[in-house]
């Protein structure tokens, strides 16, 4: 339901408004099930007394052996003239808002049928404190004894429609102006409506009419019968309406009015030819923006039966109709089941007129079990206004636009999206509010929206839209009510995860959570992009002051948007922060918990902007901070160069990767090429440190780096070092290629103790020949080695002098 956000009424509307304040949640119909409400009014519009009166036959199924008694919901403004059972009268008595009608007898089986008649008739009650009790007219006409008559409003329409009743029920109001059952966890399986109005067209009001009354409400319009025995002036008509789909009670309504009817064809759903009807005011001058909005919205009704699953009340033979009347006071909309009300001013809003309709999957098809469970309806209504644009063109305003509208909103409030007890007892604490700035009537529907739009945002599409068709398709829930555990359930079935603390903090919790996002790039052509969050501090919304949150460490998706330098250098990315430094990739579907609060992502082009949810679609706001230490696992890599060689150091974080250490060198920096694994020297309960010797660099500039694999399976890299080439020519071979004796020239190391060392091409050392007292030429015997190429290793005290490559033919 859309309204400002105040109050719930049934009005009379020349205008005459009835609301209540009750418990809540009565404990009426206990011990049995409703099947059927046949329902009969008797309602005038220009009644000067602005009563209605009816007969309301319940046809029940019982659910407890031995029942004697049953009870039901009832307004105790409205007055019970009589109750039936088996066509025996019995006197019901009264307690309150409810009231109790004794059997006679003793039904003892469980799951016997039998039914109960009350008639009854009053005026309905006028507002209570929290809402408005009347709305004033602008005909100048109107005197303010007129507008206050009998406590309740009472002016004429400027429009020529004259006076009308309509009703809105939700939250506590259907007992207000018929007996029932107020429980959406036990919706009638069927119902009947016959309303009789009068059809007088010689009255004092035919000068302000096109018609006379006709009756908007829920389902197929089967009869209209006239009396005509009657006198012209005091002739009457009945409609006939069924209903055929299970309906919770809150959602009945009537509206009778002087109405022009627009019947706009039939949508074909699943086979069944669903006929779609306008009911709007007579006497306006120009209705045709007000049919082109319909229109529009009504292209929704297969748009979101091909995402959510079809229409529910498609099939006309049952009493499925889709349409839209006029005549809601000034309460924006409300989703009566086929047939949505809408207040004169919102006629032509396609948004409010598609979040009505999309009560027909979310609220009426499937209801919520209890009002804590309220957002289940109007948190899917409102995100699906947002959803509307991607799917049908010319709307009227963008997804985006609507997206950002409604987190605006959700961040400005204070009321968590579930409903306590102590604030569902009466409409007005669920609608105004307990408080001035700690309203559940629109937390509902804001906070409630970026939840689903954070639950599309971790599932991505495709499971998104298939959880959401299997709950309005399953047997279990399809027609009947569910419950915010029900939904979760649902969700977390698909992704495979654990989502308690994530409905306990964003539907259960209040406030929202501020990050700081760390990103880094690295790796070729800095191409992959390391994520962190940097740090997160929860809001409590405005105004800012109080408790911060009630929430200590929010569980929530986060979005980040990349682009590079150049046009179509773009991707999205979401991942989900479980707190403690837990991390899952998300967005289409949830991957695996990564602990050490480090992500990373390889992308096809260099980064070079980042946002934070600039799509808007999570209850979080955020900055991105660069920073070069994202790696935290990597303490320190350097390279050390000696004579002959260079040495290669890595240092860890004691940490539980499980893949090689691998060093890579490079020419020019840019493309490098494995030359072998680390290998662990040293370990502590902080640190692991890693080396490797590069006995052969390159004879020019070396560039080196350290790779290895996360946790995800990703290489991550170390930075890169680059290491000059000095030439040592203190030593030379004479003889290359070499046959039986190498001759080695040593002019510079005379006199010194010299060490050979040769290795051969794959690394292994093939001989020693320490050299005392070295002359300027060293001769070292060949001959038992193999044709092939060699490396001879000279070390002169403690330090490696120098490396040479020599043949052997």
């Amino acid at each position: 339901m859309r309204i400002f956000y105040f109050l719930v009424l049934f009005c009379f509307s020349s205008f005459l408004c009835f609301a209540q304040v009750t418990s809540g949640s009565s404990g009426t119909g206990a011990n049995i099930n409703v099947d059927n409400y046949q329902i009969w009014w008797r309602i005038n519009p220009d009644s000067a007394t602005k009563s209605m009166k009816g007969v309301v036959t319940i046809k029940f199924r019982t659910t407890v052996a031995n029942v004697s008694n049953i009870t039901l919901d009832l307004s105790s403004a409205m007055t019970i003239s009589n109750t039936k059972f088996r066509g025996a009268t019995v006197v019901a008595t009264r307690a309150g808002n409810t009231f109790t009608v004794p059997l006679g007898t003793t039904i003892a089986t469980i799951g016997t049928r039998d039914s109960i008649t009350v008639s009854y008739s009053g005026t309905p009650p006028d507002a209570t404190a929290g809402g408005i009790g009347y709305q004033k007219g602008t005909d100048p006409a109107v005197t303010a004894a007129q507008v206050t008559t009998n406590g309740f409003p009472a002016y004429r329409q400027t429009t020529g429609a004259g006076n009308y009743v309509w009703t809105l029920a939700e939250s506590y109001e259907d007992r207000d102006w018929w007996p029932c059952k107020a429980d959406m966890q036990d919706k009638a399986d069927t119902l009947d409506i016959t309303v009789n109005v009068p059809w007088r067209t010689n009255n004092a009001n035919a000068a302000l009419a096109t018609d006379t009354f006709w009756v908007a409400t829920n389902g197929r319009l089967v009869d209209s019968s006239f009396d005509i025995t009657a006198p012209q002036a005091s002739r009457n008509r009945t409609f006939v309406f069924q209903n055929r789909y299970p309906m919770t009670s809150y959602l009945v309504s009537v509206c009778v009015a002087r109405f022009n009817r627009y019947y706009r064809g039939i949508i074909n759903i699943g086979g069944f030819n669903t006929p779609v009807v306008y009911y709007l005011f007579a006497g306006k001058n120009n209705y045709s923006g007000v049919l082109t909005a319909m229109d529009k919205v009504t292209e929704l009704v297969q748009a979101f039966g091909n995402k959510f699953g079809n229409y529910g009340f498609m099939d006309p033979v049952r009493g499925g109709k889709h349409g839209f009347y006029e005549g809601l006071g000034s309460f924006g909309g409300m989703e009566h089941q086929t047939f949505s009300g809408i207040a004169t001013d919102f006629l032509t809003s396609t948004k409010l007129l598609t979040h009505e309709l999309a009560h027909q999957w979310f609220g009426d098809k499937i209801s919520f079990a209890t009002w804590n469970h309220l957002w289940l309806a109007e948190g899917f209504a409102e995100y699906l206004v947002a959803v509307a644009p991607e799917l049908v063109t010319g709307m009227g305003y963008t997804a985006f636009s609507e997206r950002s509208s409604i987190k605006t909103k959700s961040l400005q409030q204070r009321a968590s999206v579930f409903i306590p007890n102590t604030n569902m007892t009466n409409s007005d604490l669920i609608w105004a509010g307990a408080t001035a700035d700690v309203k559940y009537g629109s937390s509902v529907y804001d906070r409630g929206a970026m939840v689903i739009s954070m639950l599309r945002t971790m599932c991505g599409d495709t499971k998104f839209y298939n959880v959401l068709k299997d709950y309005q398709n399953s047997p279990n829930l399809a027609y009947k009510s569910a419950t915010t555990d029900t939904l979760k359930k649902r969700f977390a079935d698909t992704l495979g995860v654990n989502l308690d603390e994530f409905f306990n903090d964003n539907v259960i919790g209040t406030g929202y959570p501020n990050y700081n996002i760390l990103q880094q790039v690295a790796g070729p052509s800095n191409k992959t992009l390391l994520l962190s969050v940097g740090s997160q501090t929860r809001r409590r919304g405005n105004p800012s002051t109080g408790t911060v949150s009630s929430v200590a460490y929010f569980n929530s998706p986060i979005v980040v948007h990349v682009k590079g330098a150049s046009a179509g250098q773009d991707t999205t990315i979401v991942f989900y922060d479980g707190g403690g430094g837990s991390l899952r990739k998300a967005g289409n579907g949830m991957g695996a918990a990564i602990s050490g609060n480090l992500l990373s992502y390889q992308l096809s082009f260099t980064p070079t902007q980042f946002f934070y949810d600039d799509s808007a679609r999570t209850m979080s706001t955020g900055t991105i901070t660069a920073s070069t230490v994202l790696d935290l696992k990597l303490l320190d890599f350097k390279v050390k160069q000696h004579a002959t060689f260079n040495d290669a150091s890595l240092i860890l974080d004691d940490n539980s990767i499980n893949s090689a250490i691998i060093l890579e060198r490079s020419a020019d920096g840019v493309v490098f090429e494995e030359i072998g694994n680390m290998v662990l020297q040293a370990s502590t309960s902080t640190t692991k440190k890693y080396l490797f010797n590069d006995m052969k660099p390159l004879e020019l500039d070396n560039y080196y780096r350290a790779k290895y694999k996360n946790a995800e399976g990703i290489y991550l890299y170390s930075k890169i070092v680059k290491v000059g080439f000095t030439k040592n020519i203190s030593f030379t071979i004479i003889n290359n290629p070499v046959q039986q004796n190498l001759q080695v020239k040593t002019t510079d190391a005379v006199g010194k103790d010299i060490v050979f060392t040769i290795f051969d091409a794959a690394g292994r050392q093939v001989k020693t020949s320490p050299i005392k007292n070295a002359s300027s030429i060293t001769e070292l015997s060949v001959a038992e080695l193999h044709a092939g190429i060699y490396i001879l290793k000279i070390t002169t005290g403690n330090e490696e002098a120098q490396n040479l490559k020599f043949l052997i033919k």
